[in-house]
């Protein structure tokens, strides 16, 4: 529990040049294939020593996540102590890399087939060369944990963000020079893009919808996080991919996969689905009742946070829906992208100006379950202490699918052995009696 002493701007310039690294990367083309006079006609981000990017990495972490939740003797490994999760931390960078050799072989052989004419010692050079890409994003955000603003993926996600909101402007713009739509499109790209932001951001603010209960408030926002928007549509095309395979039996299932309306209710119920999948009610009451100061608070309710989570995925489908309506699949900013952006600069933001108020904070404490935030800091808050959840928003969007964004309790240096051994002496361990709050120290 050691504190680095940087000003924020220092760490704000490192955290940019981790995302501006990125960006530049993926522009950088294999030297194989650009070397090839007979490589076809590819997408330059296909074309790119990024062209795995960090995908195979999140990959990793999401399958030993779910290996440590279902096998019960590596459960104590997501809700034990900080070795635990180093442990699964290694283990899910060893399968990333090992997902990343396995793609980096399939693209390799996609190359030759579609006739860039790669010799084995190209093909080799190739893999090698996608695998060494994945293994420097693995050291950039080694790099920013330690000392840039939020965490290594998060500047990466950013990042990609970034370039998934910029490509389908610049269509959009080069549309209008060429008269393909007009410009008044533009205006509603730009009026859809802040509906996004607007609503992303209230639900990171200390308001809630008329008539809903306060408890919402104690819930991180959206309960769903943003897994309607992007599992439930690949599911979709999956379903799709398969039913039009098995004709002519499975052709309304097909009709189903494909329509906008069943697409569109298969995300918004799901929302529900989500919600308390991530927050079971048990839970939550785990949590409260292991962190809540004396006396003991009510146990906030996850019907509070129901609604909001159906109006935002709801919200933001429509959204997409009426910009690629208007401009077309490629000239329509994924709405996806737009909320991962918006909750990082948040959670950017939010640090430094945590960091601005006490240069000294330092690391304690590591959560990995949203609903267990806001009792452990009121805890701390009611012993005096003045913590910082930093990774806050970003994860309350990727929930369980997030391990490798974890929720880090940062407090002023001099506090720092008060609060870790509050939280300790409350977080239950994996074998007592709340086994299910996922926690770490």
């Amino acid at each position: 529990m050691t504190a680095r002493a940087q000003t924020p701007v220092s760490k704000t310039l490192i955290t940019l040049a981790v995302v501006v690294l990125y960006i530049v990367a993926r522009k950088i083309p294999l030297p194989s294939i650009t070397a090839s006079a007979e490589a076809p006609y590819l997408p330059h981000s296909v074309e790119s020593i990024m062209a795995l990017g960090y995908q195979p990495l999140l990959t990793g972490y999401v399958l030993v996540e779910c290996a440590a939740l279902l096998v019960p003797k590596w459960r104590p490994l997501r809700a034990g102590s900080q070795a635990g999760r180093a442990q699964l931390h290694r283990a899910s960078l060893i399968i990333g890399m090992i997902v990343a050799l396995v793609q980096a072989l399939f693209l390799a052989l996609a190359f030759q087939k579609r006739g860039a004419g790669l010799s084995p010692a190209a093909t080799a050079g190739t893999v090698i060369t996608l695998l060494g890409a994945t293994a420097a994003l693995i050291v950039l955000t080694w790099f920013a944990d330690r000392d840039g603003l939020g965490s290594g993926f998060s500047a990466l996600i950013l990042a990609a963000a970034i370039l998934g909101i910029s490509s389908p402007i610049g269509n959009a713009l080069t549309a209008v020079q060429f008269g393909a739509i007009p410009f008044s499109a533009l205006f509603t790209e730009v009026l859809g893009l802040a509906a996004l932001v607007i609503m992303t951001l209230f639900l990171f603010s200390p308001y809630c919808l008329p008539n809903t209960s306060p408890d919402a408030l104690m819930i991180s926002r959206p309960a769903c996080g943003v897994t309607p928007l992007t599992a439930i549509p690949q599911i979709l095309a999956l379903g799709a991919l398969v039913s039009k395979q098995i004709q002519p039996g499975w052709a309304t299932a097909h009709k189903v996969f494909t329509s906008s309306s069943g697409s569109f209710f298969a995300c918004v119920i799901s929302a529900f689905v989500f919600a308390f999948l991530f927050n079971r009610p048990e839970r939550i009451a785990a949590a409260w009742n292991a962190f809540s100061p004396n006396p003991p608070e009510g146990v906030p309710r996850l019907k509070a946070v129901m609604l909001e989570s159906f109006l935002f995925i709801a919200l933001a489908i429509g959204v997409q829906a009426g910009l690629v309506s208007q401009l077309g699949a490629r000239r329509a900013p994924n709405a996806a992208n737009v909320i991962f952006a918006t909750a990082i600069i948040c959670d950017f933001i939010r640090e430094w100006r945590a960091r601005q108020a006490n240069a000294h904070l330092t690391f304690i404490w590591e959560i990995h379950q949203t609903y267990a935030v806001v009792p452990a800091m009121r805890l701390l808050e009611s012993q005096g202490l003045h913590p910082f959840a930093r990774g806050l928003h970003l994860r309350s969007l990727l929930q369980f699918f997030g391990p490798y964004v974890p929720i880090q309790i940062l407090v002023p240096g001099d506090e720092a052995q008060a609060c870790h051994a509050l939280l300790q002496d409350r977080c239950p361990s994996p074998d007592t009696s709340h086994p299910d709050l996922d926690c770490g120290d």
